[in-house]
């Protein structure tokens, strides 16, 4: 008697005890396994308001990591930020003749 007593006793203290982790696991989201990169799950997005290659336009180039905006380097270069598999990438863009960089962008001199 005392052998199905102490049996009883301890199935209902592992059933407590799993009915009580599982509470803990839905409630928390412990336990909760996400297989992937740890990427943003967000829909991957970049546009560009000068088209990418606008060397006399300032332009912003937007995805999920953030807003990146057209800068000069030098007097006659340019990083010129574009679009490209959803990501903001740059092109040093050398200004043409009789041009300089002036606030983003290549204008006449």
């Amino acid at each position: 008697m005392v052998k199905t007593n102490n049996a009883f006793q301890i199935a209902a203290i592992v059933v407590i005890a799993l009915l009580g982790l599982s509470l803990v696991v839905s409630t928390t989201g412990f336990g909760v396994t996400k297989l992937g990169t740890g990427a943003s799950d967000a829909t991957p997005i970049c546009t560009d308001s000068d088209d990418g290659y606008g060397a006399n336009l300032r332009g912003t180039c937007s995805n999920n990591n953030g807003d990146f905006t057209d800068y000069c380097v030098s007097e006659n270069q340019l990083n010129e930020y574009f679009c490209m598999n959803y990501n903001c990438e740059v092109n040093i863009v050398t200004c043409g003749p009789d041009r300089t960089c002036v606030d983003g962008r290549c204008i006449f001199a």
